[in-house]
């Protein structure tokens, strides 16, 4: 494959995205030119509710994702954040960088019975989603 362009939803916990990093080095090593595109989504309610935890779920998901930047170093990155509901978001932002796939962690059939963020981009993006199992806890 010569051109891949994934999408990488990041969650502010450094353990799920810890856990996605070898698939993504997978991917990068397959192919010549991979683009990875990171974005994080805040809801529009919590500046709201309190300005001060959406200033540390920021600063927590750059962190991740300086991180994420560092490890695969050598490939296209992009990093965006976007405000809204969060399957909605990463659909459309999918579709704006015409994303071949996209990746994210699933912590198992619990929460996927439970309509995870995860299972409902599976089920509507139209595109091709891998998950990566990440236990709770």
């Amino acid at each position: 494959m010569e051109k891949l362009v994934v999408l990488f939803p990041v969650d502010k916990s450094w353990k799920k995205t810890e856990r996605v990093l070898p698939l993504l080095r997978k991917l990068r090593s397959a192919c010549t030119k991979c683009e990875i595109h990171g974005v994080f989504i805040v809801d529009p309610t919590l500046e709201q509710k309190s300005p001060e935890l959406e200033s540390e779920a920021l600063r927590m998901a750059e962190e991740a994702w300086r991180r994420v930047k560092g490890e695969l170093n050598g490939c296209c990155t992009t990093w965006r954040v976007r405000r809204g509901e969060p399957v909605g978001e990463i659909i459309a932002h999918a579709r704006e960088v015409d994303a071949d796939v996209i990746l994210m962690p699933t912590s198992g059939l619990c929460r996927t019975l439970l309509h995870s963020i995860t299972e409902r981009v599976v089920r509507l993006s139209g595109k091709p989603v891998l998950t990566v199992y990440v236990p709770e806890g």
